[in-house]
């Protein structure tokens, strides 16, 4: 269960330090729009880690304390922004059901997988995160590749919530793909 909710951090999550009126706070989020994960979130962090997390909102899970912070910056160094997030070095070293759960924690959170449509990809705008994830999958022998998708203005993808003149563009990101022959592997494998 915590190499699955690592693999949900990498994809929808984000540690802070923040400083406020009343001092520094510290806190670690994951995202997840499906109840189903939420929950799976909250009892992992529960039963994992000893901590009492709560729902920010309809989306967010989030634990409050450095500890928690601190162990996923520091000692996972698994990055608490999009763009610094890695596969923490303990995913390499575990044995591959564990690197497989790692995988579809990531996959559940930040991509899709099919079985019925034989279709794997998902997107990062971390290059290492990139690098590690494909590195992973060619591990199960599972065969990814990646493609570099251009930026954007922001207004053009999120017209709602940016003007007309924003220049304000989107982030380059990296979408990983599985080929429709790996995406049965990554099925049998992943799940």
């Amino acid at each position: 269960d915590v190499a699955t909710l690592l693999g949900y951090y990498a994809a929808e999550g984000f540690a802070r330090e923040q400083e406020t009126p009343k001092g520094t706070i510290h806190q670690t989020t994951i995202c997840g729009t499906e109840a189903e994960a939420r929950d799976f979130f909250v009892e992992t962090l529960e039963s994992a880690f000893g901590v009492a997390p709560y729902r920010e909102n309809d989306a967010k899970v989030t634990v409050s304390g450095r500890l928690l912070r601190t162990f996923f910056d520091t000692v996972l160094q698994a990055g608490i922004y999009a763009k610094t997030k890695r596969v923490p070095q303990c995913i390499f070293d575990a044995p591959d059901e564990i690197v497989a759960a790692y995988l579809r924690g990531y996959f559940s959170g930040d991509g899709s997988a099919d079985s019925n449509a034989l279709e794997v990809h998902a997107t990062t705008v971390s290059r290492e995160l990139k690098e590690d994830l494909l590195a992973l999958l060619t591990r199960l022998g599972i065969v990814g590749s990646a493609t570099i998708t251009d930026q954007v203005p922001l207004r053009e993808k999120f017209p709602d919530d940016y003007d007309i003149d924003d220049p304000s563009m989107s982030a380059r990101s990296y979408v990983l793909r599985i080929s429709s022959h790996d995406a049965v592997e990554f099925a049998e494998k992943v799940g």
